[in-house]
């Protein structure tokens, strides 16, 4: 064989190398320069990964440079997928450098998995203000040529190339014809039909009196996973209000579909009755005017209101006026090793002095305690430090429940960092610095680390021998962080859109049975979310089928504090920094007290 060519240093691809692999290559680069020869040598590869260059660049303008500032930015997350990029919330991209943002890297078990869950990490990205090649990857992705591996080197030119011009002769088309039907139009053609216009409007005033038609686009369709669980609702929607409301749907193939038509609707003021408002979108819709007060609706209806959660109500209240009705909540945890706890003689601590304990003793039984990580974002270590900070009182509390903290320099932060060092330093894995996430859930997947914290998507993999030791669902448990606290996190849930009060008061009627008991009852059944109500009754079929999610059910009904996650407190270009600091923190180059003062000075830079 021969060398196409040889570069002295990574390879851009080189995540997907990582990923297949379960290895740092940066760190064993690091390791190689200082002399010491390599810790970790891949085993066999396993699984099948995608990365795909997210770029500044207009894929229906012949992959035109889009440089410019980022409105808004969300990156994907979960379990096999990583994102790599330098970007952050009104970053401007330059045009003078490559245009490259974002690397998304994808891991599956097979190649078929990999596909699944690439589109379902596309479908949560959301890159606002500029062009990017995500709408191309999602076309790639769809492709059933592509899907079968059935594609060569003239695959794009073939298929998306012939798209592109199938797209601009319908619109030369459509232009044309409707240009011809004006000229078609003549005084005496619009005379001769008025009468039946006439006729014909009058008759269509009379239906929309009887009926309300409410109009809800959405992306929850087709092979969508919350397909089920939309038409059941609109379909008992429908039935119950024959002949007075109908909701009608409009189906968008995926969610960045969805995203850019609701941005263009918002834009021209032509937004439909309801919308879905997560991605940013209500704050768009605020912004501009358009969303519904719907505080007097669940005023007048007390049994929807206690449905809702008060951190729901309180998340989505703006200048007074509740703009938003959440359907769920986020809601995380830890997951912890029960057949390591048995061994040890310990239980999900009460308190963080009994969490340390149970630190020490799984340490001295030869188990690492728990899983952390400095890589990306630092989610499962955010996530144990804003459980210390936010179960450490009042203040605490307070703190992890505000929106972009002014300081970080408070005694219940410090001290939180205080505690996440000592973790770092005697109770989680030799690469928690740099560790990743993938790097993280593996471990425990593995039964390579005793504890982990994260939210309930991990459930599914702990069931699946392909990723975890056999067995392994079933010698888990999850509980409330010590202190009794718990992430419990609202979305922005529905908005009311509707111009007119007969078509807001239809609205409501359909948000209630999206956001209701009987609403959170269907969410949990059929897609497994997390219900914020206090009544929706789980069924013992449910509770037999799906002990971790009723586990945390009954945690989060139990917890005393509950905050939201760094992730969504912080600004961008703070929770970035996490990683960056973190390692200083835990070599001892800088204190607890300079790392909060830091935090500090980077959130001043958003003011």
């Amino acid at each position: 064989f021969y060398f196409l060519e040889m570069n002295t240093r990574i390879q851009v691809e080189h995540p997907v190398t990582e990923m297949v692999n379960n290895i740092d290559l940066i760190t064993q680069q690091i390791i190689v320069a200082a002399g010491n020869k390599i810790v970790d040598i891949p085993g066999i590869p396993r699984g099948h990964c995608f990365e795909f260059r997210i770029n500044a660049e207009d894929p229906d303008n012949n992959f035109r440079p889009s440089p410019g500032k980022i409105e808004y930015l969300h990156f994907p997350g979960g379990f096999g997928v990583r994102v790599d990029s330098h970007v952050y919330n009104q970053y401007t991209v330059p045009p003078n450098y490559d245009s490259l943002v974002a690397k998304l890297i994808v891991w599956g078990s097979d190649r078929e998995h990999a596909i699944a869950r690439s589109i379902r990490a596309f479908e949560e990205f959301a890159i606002d203000g500029i062009k990017t090649t995500i709408p191309f990857h999602m076309d790639v992705l769809e492709n059933e040529k592509f899907r079968s591996a059935d594609y060569d080197t003239s695959f794009i030119d073939k298929y998306f190339v012939k798209k592109l011009f199938s797209i601009i002769l319908v619109l030369v088309l459509i232009l044309t014809f409707t240009a011809c039907n004006k000229q078609a139009e003549t005084p005496s053609d619009s005379s001769s039909d008025s009468s039946s216009d006439s006729s014909s409007d009058s008759s269509s005033e009379v239906e929309s009196k009887e009926v309300v038609v409410i109009k809800y686009p959405t992306y929850q369709c087709g092979t969508n996973p919350g397909a089920p669980y939309l038409n059941q609702v609109v379909e008992e929607f429908n039935a119950e209000y024959e002949g007075v409301y109908r909701v009608e749907i409009e189906e968008l193939p995926s969610n960045q579909a969805y995203i850019d038509k609701i941005k263009i609707l918002i834009s021209s003021g032509q937004l439909p009755d309801v919308v879905q408002g997560s991605t940013g979108l209500r704050d768009l819709i605020v912004k501009g005017g358009y969303a519904v007060d719907m505080t007097d609706y669940l005023e007048a209806d007390p049994e929807w209101k206690a449905s809702i959660a008060q951190e729901a109500i309180d998340f989505n209240t703006i200048d007074g006026e509740l703009v938003g009705v959440s359907d769920v909540v986020q809601v995380i945890g830890y997951f912890y090793n029960k057949a390591m706890f048995d061994e040890v003689g310990i239980k999900p601590a009460e308190t963080w002095d009994e969490f340390m304990s149970n630190c020490e003793k799984l340490k001295a039984a030869g188990y690492t305690p728990i899983g952390l990580m400095t890589g990306e974002n630092a989610w499962t270590t955010n996530l144990l430090l804003g459980s210390i900070v936010g179960t450490n009182g009042e203040a605490g509390n307070e703190f992890m429940n505000t929106m972009h903290p002014a300081t970080y320099e408070t005694p219940e932060f410090i001290d939180g960092l205080k505690m996440i060092q000592t973790l770092f330093q005697e109770y989680t894995t030799e690469d928690a610095v740099g560790a990743k996430y993938g790097n993280v859930i593996n471990s425990f997947n593995q039964e390579q680390i005793a504890m982990i914290a994260n939210g309930p998507w991990m459930i599914g993999d702990l069931l699946d021998e392909t990723i975890s030791v056999p067995g392994l669902y079933d010698r888990v448990g999850c509980a409330p962080y010590p202190g009794s606290g718990i992430f419990s996190s609202p979305g922005e849930g529905y908005v009311v859109t509707a111009k007119d009060k007969e078509h807001q008061d239809g609205a409501a009627l359909f948000v209630k049975a999206l956001t209701g008991d009987s609403g959170q009852e269907k969410m949990l059944e059929i897609l497994k979310f997390i219900p914020m109500s206090p009544t929706v009754e789980i069924s013992d079929e449910f509770k037999a089928d799906n002990r971790l999610f009723v586990e945390l059910i009954e945690a989060r009904r139990a917890a005393e504090n509950s905050y939201l996650m760094f992730d969504l407190i912080n600004h961008a270009n703070v929770t970035d920094a996490f990683s960056t600091l973190y390692p200083e923190l835990i070599f001892d180059k800088i204190t607890a007290e300079e790392m909060a003062a830091e935090l500090t000075k980077i959130a001043e830079k958003n003011q």
